[in-house]
């Protein structure tokens, strides 16, 4: 491996062979800019993922194993494509039905310039998609603009969601665009919409489209005293939905000196509106917030306290992401930190069921006594830029995806990981090298060999649990362990019943791993 770079991307994978192996690809070089890493899980399983490096969008393709599709062309398109474009920066992403990506974001004609609205596409094998519009569509409008969010039309058209200053404020706007990346002039004024009907700055974060081809922009209003999340409802034309909320509007109103920042928007197939995001908690931090609204852009008083569900996890705390399962439970995936951590150090995943309740079977150490939540720390020393998360089609496995950093550094590490449906499985705690853990053998009759390597002292706990996470048998109970190689030998009580078990090994230091281990 070249350590020419300084972007990395560590992935694990889990298998129930006799190995579960980690390893880390240096990737490319970020730039720390403002935008997001975002991963895309191709129908394939194939996973795309894209970011900002060195003032350039940047697309790879890796293997569902996390290695790196060579074949790809998504970075050397970069160089080519965004040759004569400064200051790039990735909002979001999206596949069209042929499975080409779509970024959206900003980027500007020189380094010193205000950025602009930016859009372009790839080919399914990462080439420059000729057949669009320019090949790179800058958005000209207002001071500043940037674009936050994408979707796909039925018809192949694409709508965009942004932000745009004007004139010392900041409003959100929309823009639809053919097939090719042309303007869809029967929308709007030439196919751009800018609502400048809010009061104060507001700025676009997510959207989504409804089966009615309405759509639904979620982002922050604010001024100087406060800070509120903000649903508008748009007709297909682009003018306000009058019918939802009060005059297309709904709201999150927070008091003078408190706010409401969301960071997510979720459909249900019962037309009600799911935003996640955080406000601010009463001990001077932040918490974690869902809220629901019905069709009309009323708060849902069935959901959580009269619609909304605060979490207290920990001191400081920051959605990222949120994720519908097909059952209705909503996970929420983000960081955050106590009072004397670093800041959003740690990775928090929790689980709400319909009604907004915590799902108490999620999770295996909890948080502040509640079950429903765990937070680990991600890597010690560092801290969570972003949290993507996304679910398997076929059996509601968590994918995960971190974006982290040392605080003031220029390095920046990408873990994935993959997490079992009820049970959380992973690693967020990797050292720079690659390590291996062994299971030999495994299959096992009653009894297997499992080897681990630590990079420091740590007091280490081994717990051999069944796939509900019930605890069977402790193997070592907050062990002190000296740093390197450890072999420890796992038997199964004579009760144990051929089938899969989980081997969970914790550190005092947030290190984690669980492997499946298959007894015949």
């Amino acid at each position: 491996m070249k350590n020419i770079a300084t972007f990395l991307l560590l992935c694990v994978q889990f298998a129930g062979n006799a190995k579960a192996q980690f390893s880390y690809h240096t990737l490319l070089q970020h730039n720390m800019q403002e935008g997001r890493s975002l991963l895309l899980k191709q129908p394939n399983e194939m996973l795309l993922f894209t970011t900002s490096s060195v003032g350039k969008f940047n697309t790879r393709r890796l293997y569902p194993n996390g290695n790196t599709d060579d074949a790809y062309r998504g970075s050397s398109s970069a160089g080519e494509l965004f040759r004569n474009l400064y200051n790039c920066t990735t909002y979001n992403t999206a596949l069209d039905k042929w499975g080409r990506v779509i970024i959206a974001g900003a980027s500007a004609t020189d380094s010193t310039s205000a950025q602009m609205a930016t859009m372009t596409r790839l080919t399914t094998n990462g080439d420059i998609d000729q057949n669009f519009e320019h090949r790179v569509v800058q958005l000209k409008i207002g001071d500043s603009s940037r674009y936050n969010a994408v979707w796909m039309q039925p018809d192949e058209k694409m709508v965009m969601v942004g932000s745009v200053f004007i004139s010392g404020l900041w409003h959100f706007f929309l823009s639809r665009h053919l097939y090719n990346g042309v303007h869809d002039t029967t929308y709007g004024h030439s196919g751009i919409v800018v609502d400048n009907d809010m009061p104060h700055n507001s700025i676009a974060v997510a959207g989504i489209a409804q089966n009615d081809n309405k759509y639904i922009v979620a982002g922050t209003n604010h001024n100087n005293d406060y800070c509120q999340s903000i649903l508008v409802r748009y007709h297909a034309d682009g003018s306000r939905d009058q019918s939802f909320g009060k005059d297309g509007l709904a709201m999150l109103h927070a008091e003078k000196n408190n706010y409401y920042l969301v960071r997510k928007v979720l459909l249900q197939p019962d037309k009600k509106i799911l935003m996640a995001g955080i406000c601010s908690a009463e001990n001077g931090g932040q918490d974690f917030c869902v809220a629901r609204f019905d069709s009309s852009g009323v708060l849902d008083q069935r959901f959580g306290n009269a619609g909304i569900v605060v979490t207290d996890v920990t001191y400081n705390d920051r959605a990222d992401e949120m994720v519908l399962m097909t059952d209705g439970r909503i996970v929420v995936s983000g960081a955050g930190n106590g009072k004397k951590e670093a800041k959003f150090c740690r990775y928090v995943l929790y689980r709400l069921m319909p009604d907004g309740k915590l799902d108490t079977k999620y999770g295996y150490n909890g948080v502040n006594g509640k079950k429903g939540l765990d937070a680990y720390v991600i890597r010690k020393g560092y801290s969570a830029l972003s949290n993507n998360i996304s679910l398997t089609s076929h059996d509601n496995r968590i994918i995960g995806f971190n974006e982290l950093t040392v605080p003031g550094g220029t390095e920046v590490v990408l873990v994935y990981t993959e997490f079992m449906p009820d049970t959380q499985i992973g690693i967020l705690d990797l050292p720079h090298k690659k390590t291996q853990y062994n299971v030999y053998p495994n299959p096992l009759s009653t009894s297997t060999i499992f080897s681990f390597e630590l990079i420091d002292d740590q007091k280490v706990t081994i717990v051999l649990m069944d796939m509900t996470g019930k605890e069977i048998k402790k193997l070592t109970d907050n062990k002190m362990l000296e740093e390197g190689e450890h072999e420890i030998q796992v038997e199964f009580p004579s009760f144990a019943q051929p089938g899969n078990y989980l081997l969970r090994l914790v550190t005092d230091g947030g290190y984690k791993i669980s492997v499946i281990l298959t007894k015949i």
